[in-house]
């Protein structure tokens, strides 16, 4: 939920206009579909899934305090950035 909520605070004034703009859905907004879909939902999963990974990897961070622990979690650190990166170019 966290991620959900996350995506969806990003989200809420392009929401608000496209909203007034009469499209009540993600899918209704006019985008291009690929194998049936709109991409502006592939786009949000993607954004969904990757804050999740995120979200875990930092908690993760927190559970291993040994010195190898600490050498894991400066690499975490790093894919972490980059997924908090990934999640910005989804939204």
């Amino acid at each position: 939920t966290g991620a959900v909520a996350h995506v969806t605070r990003e989200l809420e004034a392009w929401q608000q206009e496209q909203q007034a703009a009469g499209h009540q859905t993600l899918a209704d907004v006019p985008a291009p579909v690929i194998n049936g879909e709109s991409v502006n939902l592939w786009h949000w999963r993607n954004a969904v899934y990757t804050a999740t990974r995120a979200l875990i990897l930092e908690r993760y961070r927190d559970a291993d305090t040994t010195d190898k622990g600490d050498r894991r979690a400066d690499a975490l650190d790093i894919q972490t950035s980059d997924l908090w990166r990934d999640v910005s170019w989804a939204i």
